[in-house]
């Protein structure tokens, strides 16, 4: 098989990728769990306000870097822009915690803004200490699922057949290896799951 041939069979797979990391972004997925664990409430006030920690403000700060040439896209790939991103976050993570808890927020509200926090803290460790980029991808899809599982039954568990999925789209575009994948995957369902049961 030729070159241009294995490249044009490639494409598709590298367009289907792409689409994957897009819809799987924790831009999109953090206020996704959000709002459905927050409904679950029946509270949409504090539903609306969790989304704002979880994702309105941590989305906010992304583009805000992005803007200010602070980072050079919405995944911050490099490895080396991450570290003052994942601090902002997770002070926007703490401060949502913080008003959940004095505002005597619903359980499973508080337990979701406290999963991500955990899961994050994590993360940032591996990143920044161990200055290996783990994939936040992997994990917000894990945690999701667990999260989801938790809150709605056993059914929930189908959304665990995304995380595969995810998964491969981290790897198939060269934004993490298999092992960074796989550890974000493992952090986000042990780390976000165990913090979420325990508080919810």
């Amino acid at each position: 098989m030729t070159t241009d041939a294995i490249t044009t069979r490639r494409r598709p797979l590298d367009r289907l990728a792409a689409v994957v990391n897009e819809i799987s972004s924790p831009i999109l997925a953090n206020p996704m769990v959000s709002i459905a664990v927050g409904a679950s409430t029946g509270s949409w006030r504090w539903t609306a306000l969790l989304t704002v920690f979880t994702g309105l403000l941590p989305a906010g700060i992304i583009f805000g870097a992005l803007t200010r040439r602070r980072i050079s896209d919405h995944h911050v790939t490099d490895r080396d822009e991450r570290p003052l991103i994942m601090a902002a976050i997770l002070s926007s993570l703490v401060l949502g915690l913080a008003v959940c808890l004095l505002g005597d927020a619903p359980v499973p509200v508080t337990g979701v803004d406290a999963a991500m926090l955990a899961t994050l803290g994590v993360l940032a460790v591996i990143t920044i200490i161990g200055r290996w980029k783990v994939s936040v991808h992997s994990a917000v899809w894990a945690g999701i699922a667990a999260m989801l599982t938790l809150t709605f039954g056993p059914w929930a568990l189908l959304t665990a057949l995304a995380v595969p999925v995810v998964v491969w789209g981290r790897v198939h575009v060269r934004d993490h290896t298999l092992p960074q994948a796989l550890v974000g995957t493992i952090t986000g369902a042990i780390v976000a799951g165990l913090t979420f049961g325990l508080i919810a």
